[in-house]
C-alpha cells in the first residue's frame, strides 16, 4: 500500500514537470540556448503624415492642424505678447525654440489663429518640453521641431480650400523625373465679416485680425545618396484697435489705453543637403536666412490675454 502511494506522487510530479515545460516552450535541452534579439528601426513615408502627427489631426479645436493641437497638452497654455506662441511648463515664450526642417524659424502660430503651416505639407511633429538633447542649442523653454513632408513626384495636384475663416491654394507636382515641388498659399477670411472701424464697450476696431501665410519647398534627388532641397516660408499678422477710457482694459489699468497694433511678418529661405548612406547612415549640412520684423503698441501686451481663451475662441 505505501509503496503505491510513492509511486503516485512520483508520477504526479512527473506530469507537474511536464506541463512546466510545455508551458514555458523549453525542453531540457533547450535552457542552455542563446537568446536572440531583433530590433529595427521604422522609416516613416517622407510624403505622407506620419502615425503620431495624424493622431494630432483628430484633437477636438484643432481645426485639422496638427501643429495646433499642442494647445490641448499639459502643460502648455497661451502665451502673453503678439507672437501667439504657447508657454510650457511655466516658460516664456520667447525661451522656445522652433525649428522647421533642421533650421531656426521666425514663428510657427499666427497671432490669433493656427500655425503657419497648412496640413497638406506637415509631415511630423515633435514637442521637447524638457530633457532634449544638446543638438538643441539656446533652449531654456521647449523645442518645438517640425518637419515638412517631402514633394510627391506626380502629376500636378491642385487643391483650393474656401471657408469663412481662411482660404488656400495648394500645387504638388513633379518637375523633372528625379525632382518635384509643392507651393501653398492661405489667407485668413473672418476679416472680411468684421466691419472697420467699429465701437464696442469703448474699443474701437480700426484693423479686424488678418494673416496670410506661404510654403515652397522643392527637392531634386540627386542620385540613390544625395538630396537638395530648396525652401521658403513666410507669414504675416496684423491687427489694430483703440481702447477707450471707457473700455474695461482702461479702467482696470488707465495708463494702457490707446492705440492697440500688432504688425508681425518673418520671411525664411533655406538650403539643405542631405546624404543617406549605408545601414541607416544619415548626415544633413543647412544654411538659411530668416527676416523678421516685429512691431507692438503699448497695450497690446496687456490686451492679448483677453483675446486668449482657448482653442475655441480661435476658431470664433
Amino acid at each position: 500500500m505505501i509503496k503505491q502511494i510513492f509511486l503516485c506522487i512520483y508520477s504526479i510530479t512527473l506530469s507537474l514537470q511536464a506541463v512546466a515545460q510545455a508551458d514555458s516552450g523549453q525542453t531540457s535541452g533547450e535552457r542552455g540556448a542563446p537568446e536572440v534579439v531583433v530590433s529595427g528601426h521604422r522609416t516613416a513615408d517622407p510624403t505622407q503624415l506620419s502615425e503620431a502627427a495624424r493622431k494630432l489631426v483628430d484633437v477636438p479645436g484643432a481645426l485639422g492642424d496638427p501643429i495646433a493641437a499642442v494647445f490641448s497638452l499639459p502643460g502648455v497654455v497661451y502665451g502673453s505678447g503678439d507672437s501667439g506662441a504657447p508657454a510650457v511648463r511655466g516658460s516664456s515664450p520667447d525661451d522656445n525654440l522652433f525649428l522647421v526642417d533642421f533650421l531656426p524659424a521666425g514663428y510657427v502660430f499666427h497671432t490669433f489663429t493656427t500655425s503657419v503651416f497648412s496640413e497638406n505639407i506637415i509631415q511630423d511633429f515633435h514637442l521637447y518640453p524638457a530633457g532634449f538633447g544638446a543638438q538643441y542649442a539656446n533652449a531654456t523653454g521647449a523645442v518645438f521641431d517640425i518637419a515638412l513632408r517631402k514633394p510627391r513626384n506626380e502629376s500636378l495636384n491642385t487643391v483650393v480650400d474656401v471657408s469663412m475663416l481662411r482660404s488656400g491654394l495648394f500645387l504638388e507636382g513633379a518637375i523633372s523625373e528625379h525632382s518635384a515641388a509643392y507651393l501653398s498659399v492661405r489667407k485668413s477670411m473672418i476679416q472680411l465679416f468684421i466691419p472697420k472701424n467699429e465701437e464696442n464697450n469703448g474699443v474701437h476696431l480700426m484693423q479686424p485680425p488678418q494673416d496670410d501665410d506661404y510654403q515652397f519647398k522643392y527637392v531634386w534627388d540627386i542620385g540613390a545618396y544625395h538630396s537638395l532641397t530648396l525652401a521658403a516660408t513666410g507669414a504675416s499678422d496684423l491687427a489694430e484697435a483703440d481702447f477707450g477710457a471707457t473700455s474695461d482694459l482702461a479702467r482696470v489699468s488707465p495708463d494702457l489705453a490707446g492705440d492697440a497694433r500688432i504688425s508681425n511678418r518673418f520671411k525664411n529661405q533655406s538650403l539643405i543637403w542631405d546624404y543617406f548612406g549605408d545601414g541607416g547612415a544619415r548626415g544633413k549640412l543647412g544654411s538659411g536666412r530668416c527676416a523678421a520684423e516685429d512691431r507692438q503698441s503699448k497695450a497690446e501686451i496687456a490686451s492679448r490675454p483677453a483675446l486668449h481663451t482657448g482653442p475655441g475662441a480661435r476658431a470664433r
